[in-house]
């Protein structure tokens, strides 16, 4: 893909000048933010334990043992005690984190709006954040976080670094660029206006971010679109926008399609990058060039197909009949290699019960 080929020659061009050893480090927010809280924590004279990172089922069995402390009006025992539940506070105190909403707060908002059950999740969301930040007394001990939370705790660490007893230097990077930063929240940001900051040794990492408010898809999890337009007005990042003037993916069809669905969409800041036009195919553009593309000789390209098509089927299995005949169809009548083709599902969950069926089929 075009992403491969402009990391590949990234890194070719950092090795002949003799940037370090070439390697594109590719890290979420929360795993860079438990290197820093890590290194933060044990690498001092009189090291402390290292964080754990809750997440999946580790922060579900947490938070089974607390639900049942708390007393929970209007829901019946087995509701309390079901996973479905748990995944709902579990989303709550996210929130929560990535809001900077503390216990007193949420309680206070639920009175106003009227949530009781807000009330014992105030008291939860207290003993959540307490395992995160020990108190004085209890500092030996192992702090367990989220991923809403580690990232507040690297931006602490961060700036406590230089007054702490820590015998290595902060592992700010030179440049942090940050994809699909639509869908990022904000305790991400704050991170981010942490790293861009110089500290007491006039460091500072400089922050690329790359984003399209129009195809945000992680707002149910705390994703903020408008941070593209705080990067630029409000946030620690001061950053100059650069609005890129064409798309390099899909065929026409399918990018009218897409500019259709975006007029749809309500504007986030300023709709100037909704004006990109289609550019030529990379390969089109490498065959054109003096020997073409690597390996393209005795090479058969199939014809693409265009237009794009809507079913709405009446069960999981009709729909599994139909993507199956789809794929047969262009595989026999158009050669394209197995290989070649994708179904693109919603989850990990689905593609695998869709894998499943096709298999059948």
């Amino acid at each position: 893909t075009r992403a491969d080929s402009l990391r590949r020659r990234a890194a070719r061009l950092m090795r002949a000048r003799g940037v370090g050893d070439g390697a594109v480090r590719v890290r979420t927010p929360a795993g860079y933010a438990f290197t820093v809280l890590t290194t933060f924590l044990t690498r001092r004279r009189d090291p402390l334990p290292a964080p754990v990172l809750l997440a999946g089922a580790e922060e579900d069995a947490a938070l089974a043992h607390l639900v049942g402390v708390e007393h929970w009006p209007g829901l019946p025992p087995e509701a309390v005690a079901s996973r479905a539940f748990r995944t709902e506070l579990r989303s709550l105190l996210a929130r929560a984190g990535e809001l900077k909403v503390d216990a007193d707060r949420l309680a206070a908002l639920g009175r106003e709006l009227q949530v009781p059950l807000w009330g014992p999740a105030s008291a939860l969301l207290r003993t959540w954040d307490a395992q995160g930040r020990p108190t004085a007394e209890r500092r030996p001990e192992t702090r367990k976080l989220d991923t809403a939370r580690i990232q507040d705790r690297a931006v602490e660490a961060l700036e406590e670094w230089d007054a702490q007893d820590v015998l290595e230097a902060p592992p700010v990077p030179d440049l942090v660029v940050v994809d699909d930063y639509q869908d990022c929240t904000a305790a991400t940001a704050r991170l981010l206006s942490a790293l861009a900051r110089p500290d007491a040794r006039g460091r500072r990492a400089q922050v690329v971010v790359l984003g399209d408010p129009d195809i945000a898809v992680e707002t149910f999890r705390g994703g903020s679109p408008s941070l593209l337009i705080e990067a630029e007005d409000r946030s620690g990042l001061a950053a100059e926008r650069l609005t890129l003037r064409s798309v390099h993916r899909g065929s026409p069809a399918l990018h009218a399609v897409w500019r259709d669905q975006a007029g749809r969409v309500p504007v986030t800041g300023t709709a100037s990058h909704r004006g990109a036009l289609l550019g030529e195919p990379l390969d089109a553009a490498r065959a054109e060039q003096p020997g073409g593309s690597e390996g393209a000789e005795g090479a058969e390209v199939s014809e693409s197909t265009e237009g794009v098509g809507v079913l709405v089927a009446s069960s999981p299995s009709q729909e599994a009949a139909h993507v199956a005949r789809m794929l047969r169809g262009e595989h026999v009548h158009r050669s394209t290699p197995w290989d070649a083709m994708a179904v693109v599902v919603r989850s990990a969950v689905r593609a695998q019960a869709v894998a499943r069926e096709l298999r059948r089929r």
